[in-house]
């Protein structure tokens, strides 16, 4: 059997009880045997951290981590569990990014978020203020911002202020809908993707990510883009 395209998966919510992603223990596990099954080597969990939503905090992350590390073992399902998280932009972002208590992942990439509505205000200067502090911001999903127009120079001003691309796989089958769809597909084919997530909340997400796994448009995308998955 020939080495899966991506060994390393950078974007999930696998974490039980923990956010809007797997809400048992039992569900979890589920989620690591499916990634396992598609080759997955390792799995970088990024749970959301947002103001006024859930109380998470970088321990909580690391306890929880730890926990089902061992339950991964118990179960016998082979594969490296790493934490990072997905960041909100809201001012308990920049309170956590100044008091350098960030959790990134690879070589220092952040993973970000935004309302999917409307562009933060201050945006590209707080994308200044994450590189200064030596991050790299990797925009979650940016196929699925509705303020982002199907248009290329609208996402080459955000590559031109040196922010990553993170797609959804599912975006790329349609999972997400016919807008995220055809914006990831036009996001490949100018090679502006630099790192593919399953963003896996739930069980349900699975079976669209086989579907895609086995399809010739993955191994096009990984053709056609500089994936940064398995460096990190």
């Amino acid at each position: 059997m020939s080495d899966p395209l991506l060994r390393v998966d950078m974007h999930s919510h696998i974490l039980p009880a923990f956010d809007d992603g797997a809400k048992t223990l039992e569900e979890s596990v589920d989620l690591l045997r499916a990634m396992q099954g598609l080759g997955y080597k390792k799995l970088i969990v990024t749970p959301h951290i947002m103001c006024d939503a859930y109380g998470i905090t970088p321990r909580r992350i690391e306890e929880a981590l730890e926990n089902l590390r061992e339950i991964a073992s118990k179960e016998k399902i082979d594969i490296v569990l790493e934490a990072a998280a997905e960041y909100y932009l809201d001012d308990d972002f920049l309170k956590w990014l100044r008091e350098d208590k960030i959790l990134s992942f690879g070589a220092n990439y952040i993973l970000i978020e935004t309302s999917y509505l409307a562009q933060p205000i201050n945006f590209l200067e707080t994308i200044s203020e994450i590189i200064a502090c030596g991050y790299k911001p990797v925009l979650a999903h940016p196929e699925r911002y509705q303020y982002l127009e199907k248009n290329v120079d609208c996402y080459q001003e955000l590559k031109n202020a040196n922010i990553l691309f993170q797609v959804n796989l599912g975006s790329l089958g349609g999972y997400y809908g016919k807008e995220a769809k055809e914006k990831a597909l036009m996001l490949y084919k100018e090679g502006m993707i630099d790192f593919l997530g399953s963003d896996l909340h739930r069980s349900t997400q699975v079976k669209s990510l086989q579907t895609l796994w086995y399809s010739r448009l993955l191994s096009k995308v990984v053709q056609k883009n500089r994936i940064l998955n398995n460096t990190v």
